[in-house]
C-alpha cells in the first residue's frame, strides 16, 4: 500500500495568505501476478509465500477462494511460514508457530487468546493487532494480489 499526500487549498498563480492544509491517504497500488492457481493447488496445504513489492505474502487456497495474508505475525514479526516455524490451519484460521495465536485469514482478525504459548509479560509487549489482509483474484489461473 502507498500513501499519497493531498494538499488542499487554493491553486491560483496568485500568493494565498491562506493556510493549506494537508492529508495523507493510502491509496492501494494496483493488482500483482503472485504466481498461478495450479502451483498453489500443488503445494503442500494449499499454501505458498510469496514475495510481492517487497513483503512476504502468504497464499492459503480455502474452500475454493485465495487468500492473500502478510507472512509476518502482528505479534513480533516473525514469520507464519519459514524455514523453521510452519504456521498450522483450522478451519479458516492460521495460528503463528512462535506464540500461539490464531488469525482468521478472510480477515485477519485476532481469534481466541493473544499469545497463549507466551509468559505474560512477552505477551503484553505489544496490543492484540489483527493479520494484515490483501485482496486477491484469479484471472486466467494467474493469482493476483492488490498490494
Amino acid at each position: 500500500m502507498a500513501f499519497v499526500n493531498i494538499g488542499f487549498g487554493l491553486s491560483s498563480g496568485s500568493i494565498s495568505t491562506q493556510k493549506s492544509t494537508s492529508k495523507t491517504c493510502p491509496v492501494r497500488m494496483a493488482w500483482t501476478g503472485a504466481g498461478s492457481a495450479s502451483a498453489l493447488d500443488s503445494a503442500e496445504g494449499s499454501k505458498l509465500v510469496v514475495s510481492i513489492a517487497g513483503q512476504k505474502v502468504l497464499l492459503k487456497k480455502l474452500d475454493g477462494q485465495v487468500y492473500a495474508v502478510s507472512n509476518k505475525c502482528s505479534h513480533l514479526g516473525l514469520p507464519l511460514e519459514g524455514k523453521i516455524l510452519k504456521a498450522s490451519y483450522d478451519d479458516s484460521c492460521v495460528t503463528c508457530a512462535a506464540h500461539g495465536t490464531s488469525f482468521d485469514i478472510k480477515t485477519g482478525e485476532v481469534k481466541g487468546d493473544w499469545c497463549p504459548k507466551l509468559p505474560s509479560f512477552l505477551a503484553n509487549i505489544k496490543k492484540p493487532a489483527p493479520l494484515p489482509t490483501f485482496p486477491c483474484r484469479v484471472v486466467d489461473g494467474a493469482i493476483e494480489v492488490d498490494i
